[in-house]
């Protein structure tokens, strides 16, 4: 007779309905594994989790720098830059007075070394990004400017903060003229009218923190 109560025939427990809920019960505790392990791993991509390194959560995530740290870590990156930016000036200097194809073997290699390990690495944008560029158009671009001092570069930006600022650098501007042996864009500004030129210039103080070199690192944030 079938026994309504657990599916056996005589009181006798079928082993076919046994051995299926065991292997329910194992396939679920499988997948339980492996939702698990699943979670793990995309934890651990999302935050590089390794064993015995004391600056992790648990989760692998970059545990928080403490606040008391972050200024003194700022600090030292635009002192740094400040360093940088005296260093590219000294070449600059150099190169006005000697065209850089006519430096001592020594000189451009000192340049090479200085641009590749120190200017490219806290200026330039990743290598990934920089494909289509020739580092020796950057480096010939980076000397061709002129030498400029961190306060005669602050007196020019000042200028292009404000509309009113604006308006007394481009007067005086107009009443000096254009430069000597102005370049392609230089006379380009100089065709433009006045309001024109007033706009140009203030939609480049906007830009300041991107083109300014010394703009604090901090600053850049």
């Amino acid at each position: 007779e079938l026994d309504e109560d657990d599916g056996s025939v005589d009181g006798t427990a079928d082993p076919y309905f046994e051995d299926d809920s065991s292997s329910f019960e194992k396939d679920a505790s499988t997948s339980k594994l492996e939702e698990d392990q699943s979670l793990e791993a995309l934890l651990a991509s999302l935050g590089d989790m390794s064993e015995g390194d004391n600056n992790k959560s648990s989760f692998g995530g970059s545990q928080p720098t403490p606040a008391s740290s972050a200024p003194t870590n700022r600090r030292k990156t635009d002192q740094d830059m400040d360093e940088l930016m005296a260093e590219l000036q000294d070449y600059r200097r150099m190169n006005a007075q000697t065209p850089f194809d006519s430096w001592q073997p020594e000189d451009q290699y000192s340049f090479g070394e200085w641009f590749d390990k120190k200017f490219a690495p806290a200026m330039l944008p990743e290598k990934g990004m920089m494909s289509g560029m020739d580092m020796a158009d950057v480096k010939k671009a980076l000397l061709a400017a002129p030498a400029v001092t961190a306060e005669e570069s602050d007196k020019f930006w000042s200028g292009l903060q404000t509309e009113q600022d604006a308006v007394k650098l481009l007067d005086q501007m107009r009443n000096d003229g254009p430069p000597p042996g102005a370049s392609i864009l230089q006379q380009a500004f100089w065709d433009l009218s006045y309001e024109e030129q007033l706009q140009q210039m203030l939609n480049l103080g906007a830009i300041r923190p991107l083109l300014d070199e010394y703009v604090k690192e901090s600053d850049r944030l």
